[in-house]
């Protein structure tokens, strides 16, 4: 029996489009970053929370399952990424910040184009009971650096 690749932590974060806005889940093994679609904006709206859920379903089963679930997930194995860099939403985007994100995440791949991510602000209602916390950037920071310190970089 194959022994389960572990993800080491994960960061809920949004690609923006003119098509519908895609919410991914990005999964740190040791090995690779495997981005799996959580949801969609204006396709299956619901709350934010409902995304960190399925994160957290995802979470439990195989990286072969994850990868099949949807046609919009795949990998990027850490020999492929040459830099990441995070960074904090600057006072320029200050409204956008307060209601949707806290910052982004850009990957640079050899030989491709990079992946530009923003990290989502979890908007979770504080009288709904759940056990979703919201995102904070210094917990996505510690995941990353968790496994690719080395290709980490952080601005302000």
């Amino acid at each position: 029996m194959l022994e389960k690749e572990e993800i080491k932590g994960y960061i809920l974060a949004d690609k923006f489009s003119w098509k519908p806005n895609i919410h991914f889940a990005l999964f740190f093994t040791l090995k690779r970053l495997i981005v799996a679609k959580v949801g969609a904006l204006f396709k299956d709206f619901v709350a934010s929370a409902e995304y960190a859920k399925k994160a957290e379903e995802l979470k439990e089963v195989s990286i072969e399952s994850i990868l099949k679930a949807d046609k919009d997930n795949f990998e990027i194995p850490y020999t492929d990424i040459t830099d990441i860099e995070i960074k904090k939403a600057g006072w320029k985007d200050k409204l956008v910040a307060d209601f949707v994100t806290i910052g982004t995440l850009t990957i640079k791949i050899k030989d491709k184009k990079g992946q530009k991510f923003n990290i989502t602000k979890l908007r979770i209602d504080p009288s709904a009971p759940s056990k979703v916390k919201p995102q904070k950037l210094e917990d996505c920071i510690n995941v990353v650096r968790s496994v690719l310190s080395d290709k980490l970089s952080v601005k302000s």
